[in-house]
């Protein structure tokens, strides 16, 4: 079986979809009778580890950026000389995926689409059967050309519907994660440090966590908040954690290596996730999970569909800081309730979020198209 990934981003670059591809190619090379082809739209010369096979495809014009499509051409020859059997496309809004779904059906390609995303109102059903047919009409037309729809959540499945043909599939089958690189702590750290993990913009909610993790210096004055990651926000959160007298309890630790990044779960107590709106999945929760660290997340989006409130962690209304700061100061004040949860973390990761069990998932959707 021949399988080509489309994306629109480069796999060795950040981000939830490169790295769900990069992972979903090395599992499924794995397979004995599966060669797997990512082409992403790029035009720089991209150095990527020796187990992917890629193809680039310039932009219309020298400039990166996701508003501006791929040459299409080289997609359709760049089709026609590999004949894979199935095209798997990858998030359903960006223009190198939509292309590879309209040339493959024309070459009688089969066609898979994933879709990783949601957004504002995303539940809104009615309001999004009107907007697929007008003003959005285009992505429509694309979209529905896929004979297989898989959604990471079911937040991310109920968004897309309005999007897709009657006839398609759909199927919800969430995002993997490496339980080999991600696990727990031989030895519990001593230090109550919290971790966030991700994009500093608003959606994410880093800010209402800096507010929240002032309630929670007042009960716990030894504790820390490491903030991963790099955003327009920085500088704000940076002005802010200095406002509240916090300067010496929060360091902003920046992009970190992917290598470093298991280490810095499991030096932690647990993993916020404070996210406002638009949360499809959330990668760093199922990677918080494989550490065996407690959750607290915004009940939003997909986020309840990974973190099982008082099994794993606990949800919160989104932006409510003073619910926020509660939880965390539950877990931090009750050492067998943080090991309750920290042992169901790691239960849930190897059970529902193992690469092989999602690559073996996914290969059930190319059987079905193929025999």
């Amino acid at each position: 079986m021949r399988v080509l990934y489309a994306l629109e981003w480069d796999v060795t670059s950040i981000g939830g979809v490169q790295t769900h591809v990069k992972y979903l190619a090395y599992y499924m090379r794995k397979l004995e009778d599966v060669n797997v082809l990512i082409l992403t739209k790029s035009h720089k010369k991209i150095a990527y580890d020796t187990y992917i096979k890629a193809v680039t495809v310039d932009p219309i014009i020298p400039i990166e950026g996701i508003v501006i499509p791929p040459n299409p051409l080289k997609i359709k020859e760049i089709l026609k000389e590999e004949r894979p059997d199935v095209i798997h496309a990858h998030h359903a809004f960006t223009s190198t995926s939509l292309l590879c779904l309209s040339f493959a059906e024309k070459l009688n390609i089969h066609r898979v689409l994933t879709n990783h995303s949601i957004t504002i109102g995303y539940d809104y059903e009615v309001i999004w059967n009107f907007v697929s047919r007008t003003a959005l009409s285009a992505y429509k037309y694309y979209i529905s050309k896929a004979e297989a729809i898989i959604s990471v959540s079911q937040a991310a499945n109920r968004f897309i519907k309005p999007f897709t043909s009657r006839t398609s599939t759909k199927i919800v089958i969430p995002n993997g994660v490496d339980v080999y690189r991600f696990q727990p702590p031989k030895k519990e750290a001593l230090e109550p440090n919290i971790l966030f993990v991700g994009r500093l913009v608003h959606r994410k909610g880093p800010h209402v966590l800096i507010k929240a993790f002032k309630e929670v210096v007042t009960e716990f004055p030894e504790a820390k908040l490491f903030i991963v990651g790099e955003g327009y926000m920085k500088p704000y959160l940076a002005y802010l954690a200095g406002k509240l007298n916090l300067k010496d309890k929060i360091r902003f630790l920046g992009s970190i290596p992917d290598n470093l990044l298991p280490k810095i779960y499991r030096e932690a107590v647990l993993v916020t996730i404070p996210s406002l709106y638009s949360e499809s999945f959330c990668i760093v929760a199922i990677e918080a999970l494989a550490s065996g660290r407690p959750v607290v997340a915004s009940n939003t989006g997909g986020l309840p569909e990974v973190v099982e409130n008082d099994v794993c962690g606990f949800l919160v209304q989104p932006g409510n800081a003073k619910s926020l700061a509660g939880y965390i100061s539950i877990i931090l004040s009750d050492h067998k309730l943080h090991l309750k949860l920290a042992r169901n973390a790691r239960k849930i990761a190897e059970q529902k979020y193992s690469w092989e069990n999602i690559t073996s998932k996914v290969y059930q959707v190319y059987e079905s198209l193929l025999w």
